[in-house]
């Protein structure tokens, strides 16, 4: 536990931890001091001196012991001038005045000086209402201005400056605070703007081109306490007392990131932050921020569409049900109800995902039911119900085969934060370099393949260092010994001396050798690893997770909102079943005959593209419940118009497996004749589900959305909570492409143009232009410059982007987005190989930068210039 100190707050006592500021002490007892720049997620810096107090201290005799009062009471020492109590910590006896005629003076020349050089755009200004300058302008400014005539000074100043797609600054208003640039700084790790030039000048710019591409960069938005940065999505629509804000959970990625959800007369007006510590504290991506905008966009299905005559034509919702049911009817009596296939996504809802379940699982009958395209693994164990404040309290932390900074903004925060302010020793394992890299004490590039090796040999230094260590002994004989297959596991170690598995993985034995040593000798390992990785790798770092004694910090991290939630509701194959990509090849051979598929897209999602393509061509009947018309409702027979997460309440269950509730903010996207009377609307999943039941003969019985919560809530936990050890060798794949090759590595993008983002008008213009990353040595061989456009080419096809240079992938290898849609790299990829050999040849020089996509500009440098440049950080404008 712990030091307490004990502090005298304007006549209030408080007692708080030793090291505490006195700000956070009177916010403790409900004193509001006023503040500009203190934030209390950022560092403390004293710049706006609005929080000034007088603060005491209890005097001392000179043999040390407290001097009284006549009363018993001890003499306090004043200090001579006040103190900024946003950067004074709490002492045992401090004596601490906040609102004394002298403070009172100084925090009204203070505002005196701000105004002087602030516009009165109140009337105008997007803050105005929750502006920390206007209510502490009521509340403590005089009426005159002894500085009236300095406002020359910065009157000139841009007043709608574009720092970047989402955000544009009003220098006129800055009061240079500096809490965008420390939030950039400290928390996001993207120090992208800076207080530049001096005295009355100064200014907040940006030096980077584009200019502000952090994933993170709206928070700056919401603290920002005056309006000088101002969303360029909620620029002049609306006041903020003008707006209901709603409490939700952003269903962007598997963050389960809570949000507020701004709208007025059922309109979107803008998302905010909503404060969580146990999720994301006070922060969000700017997909969450931006990313909603769908919602509004008049190319929403509102009614069913049914084929006839080759062409999808609007239908009834009795029309479109009762021939659905109708086909799943004739189709399972004349070929049984394994003819039947239906797979969800993980944008349902968890009361969606279970009713959808429970009516091809149990009123169908089919085994045939998943929830995605590929195998992915689960968490084997219960990660901890306070996942991220233990996170932050871990000693090391391993990431493997996974990118936060693209797939879980949240998580990459937190692990940023363990990192950078908690000094947690960070390890990250990828066959590429990604932003954790620039934090990571050890950065392990391995070979791709390699992940068991690499695992086993840190396995085997942690146990040897164990085993050689008398203080470690009664760990090893807890963790080990008696275990289910230690013993054949710690024999199937033998191989994988320090130097071999180095060798097999591609890295260094140092950088192995100390790995292992961070982890043998941690008190809190958390091993965090990518959902892609296969179960073999899985098995191994459960090993290593048991070898440490607790399998619930191995975590598998999930990029998509609900897939835990839609896996643990009984998306998956029943016994005998098929999995997504079984379903599609078994539509292709005509085994299957009707595909029910809800919030998917096999053509985006699968790992063949064109597996994917014939397999819907070849179906007998295809339903697609979505938001939008696209190109998998071209290769539908009925289209289902599905409400989004905010149309509906229910439930979403995050990567580490939080369950969170979902709020209702609009009504169902509707359709309307000219008199406004309402003709048709897209309806929540489960209510179609349900629906879909009824007409098949079964009745569940549930006629709210909190009868399916209920059910769900009681469904048991994916897996146990189990330490088993299962020895698993490592198979060699060739470790070098055949001559004139490259291996094609993979891997996500935040902004990867997905199906919303056609119609986010603001987020769709910062998805990057297709591109491959070349380490710059293959470019130098091959001719190619930084930006020209290349072909990448593998035995199953080709494809045109650009080219990326920099020192992020290994030699011998490529990497190219996974999903990017406007160059889907399913269409090449050999799924039946270990890996996929491309060939790359130049088609164009690079053009002038001029001409090139915002994005491109990241990536501008001069051939051979030595830069820093991260996948992620590269492709965002």
């Amino acid at each position: 536990m712990p030091d307490l100190v004990t502090v005298t707050i304007d006549e209030q006592k408080v007692t708080v931890p030793k090291g505490s500021l006195v700000i956070e002490a009177a916010t403790q007892i409900g004193i509001d001091v006023p503040r500009f720049c203190y934030h209390p997620k950022l560092s403390a810096v004293g710049m706006c001196r609005m929080c000034l107090g007088e603060v005491g201290m209890p005097k001392m005799n000179p043999d040390r012991t407290p001097a009284l009062n006549e009363d018993g009471t001890p003499q306090i020492a004043m200090m001579p001038k006040p103190q900024t109590l946003c950067t004074t910590q709490a002492a045992e006896g401090m004596v601490v005045l906040s609102e004394t005629p002298a403070v009172v003076k100084m925090r009204q020349a203070v505002l005196e000086f701000l105004l002087a050089n602030h516009p009165l755009d109140c009337p105008i200004c997007d803050k105005g209402g929750e502006c920390m300058l206007q209510d502490q302008t009521m509340a403590y400014a005089q009426g005159h201005s002894r500085v009236q005539d300095l406002y020359h000074l910065r009157r000139d100043l841009d007043k709608d400056y574009l720092l970047s797609e989402f955000i544009t600054l009003d220098r006129e208003r800055c009061i240079q605070c500096a809490r965008c640039t420390r939030f950039l700084d400290e928390v996001a790790q993207d120090p992208v703007l800076e207080l530049v030039a001096r005295g009355s000048r100064t200014m907040i710019d940006t030096m980077s081109d584009p200019p502000v591409d952090s994933k993170y960069s709206g928070n700056t938005i919401d603290i920002c306490p005056v309006g000088a940065l101002t969303s360029r999505a909620f620029r002049f629509r609306s006041r903020v007392w003008e707006v209901k804000n709603v409490p939700t959970v952003s269903m962007i990625d598997g963050s389960g990131t809570n949000i507020f959800v701004s709208q007025r007369n059922e309109t979107l007006i803008r998302v905010i932050p909503r404060d969580n510590e146990a999720i994301n504290e006070c922060w969000i991506s700017d997909r969450d921020r931006f990313g909603l905008e769908y919602i509004d966009n008049d190319a929403r299905l509102t009614y069913p569409l049914v084929r006839r005559d080759g062409k999808l034509e609007p239908a009834t919702w009795d029309e479109a049900l009762q021939l659905v049911t109708d086909k799943i009817k004739a189709a399972k009596e004349q070929r049984g109800a394994n003819s039947i296939g239906a797979v969800g996504g993980p944008k349902l809802t968890n009361e969606g995902a279970l009713s959808m379940a429970r009516l091809f699982g149990d009123v169908v009958g089919t085994p045939n039911v998943d929830a995605g395209w590929t195998p992915t693994i689960t968490t084997p164990g219960k990660p901890p119900a306070t996942f991220y404040e233990e996170l932050e309290g871990a000693d090391v932390i391993l990431v493997l085969g996974a990118n936060p900074n693209e797939e879980l903004c949240s998580l990459d925060l937190r692990l940023k934060k363990a990192a950078f302010q908690r000094k947690a020793h960070l390890i990250n394992c990828n066959p590429y370099k990604t932003p954790l890299d620039r934090l990571a004490r050890q950065s392990l590039i391995y070979n791709e393949g390699s992940e068991v090796a690499l695992l086993n040999g840190l396995a085997k230094l942690v146990h040897q260092s164990w085993t050689a260590e008398p203080a470690q002994t009664e760990a090893l004989r807890n963790n080990v010994e008696g275990r289910a297959g230690a013993t054949a596991w710690i024999d199937s170690l033998g191989p994988y001396s320090s130097n071999r598995a180095a060798e097999l993985a591609g890295i260094s034995e140092p950088d192995l050798r100390a790995a292992a040593t961070a982890i043998a000798g941690s008190e809190r390992l958390f091993l965090l690893v990518g959902e892609d990785v296969s179960p073999a790798v899985l098995s191994t770092l459960q090993n290593l997770a048991a070898l440490k004694g607790r399998s619930d910090y191995l975590v598998v991290l999930h990029p998509e909102p609900n897939a835990v939630g839609v896996r643990r509701a009984g998306l998956a194959p029943r016994e005998g079943g098929l999995d997504g990509q079984g379903m599609l090849d078994a539509t292709f051979k005509g085994n299957l005959k009707v595909l029910y598929i809800a919030a998917n897209n096999p053509l985006h999602w699968a790992a063949d593209y064109d597996l994917a393509q014939r397999a819907l061509q070849t179906a007998e009947f295809v339903v697609v419940q979505t938001l939008f018309e696209n190109e998998l409702t071209e290769h539908a027979d009925v289209v289902l118009p599905a409400a989004s997460f905010m149309e509906q309440d229910g439930t979403t269950t995050n990567f580490h497996g939080k369950v969170q509730n979902l709020k209702q903010v609009f009504r169902p996207r509707e359709r309307r004749d000219d008199d406004g009377n309402t003709l048709s609307a897209c309806a929540p999943d489960w209510i179609i589900f349900t629906k879909l039941a009824q007409l098949l003969g079964k009745d569940f019985g549930y006629t709210r959305v909190g009868d399916w919560t209920q059910q769900f809530k009681a469904l048991p936990a994916l897996t146990p909570n189990e330490v088993r050890f299962t020895p698993v060798t490592y198979e060699a794949s060739p470790a070098v492409a055949p001559e004139g090759t490259f291996q094609l590595l993979t891997g996500n993008l935040l902004y990867d143009g997905g199906e919303s983002f056609p119609y986010c008008d603001r987020l769709n213009r910062v998805v990057p232009e297709p591109f491959v990353y070349i380490n710059r040595a293959d470019a130098r061989k091959l001719g190619i410059e930084n930006l020209a456009l290349v072909e990448v080419k593998s035995a199953r096809g080709a494809v045109q982007v650009r080219a990326k240079l920099g020192r992020e992938v290994k030699a011998g290898t490529v990497w190219m987005p996974r999903r990017l849609r406007a160059v889907q790299v399913n269409r090449i990829i050999e799924v039946d190989k270990p890996y996929t050999a491309v060939t790359l040849t130049k088609l164009q020089d690079a053009p002038p930068k001029e001409t090139l996509p915002a994005d491109m500009h990241a990536v501008g440098v001069g051939e051979g210039t030595p830069v820093d440049m991260n996948i992620s950080t590269a492709v965002v404008p």
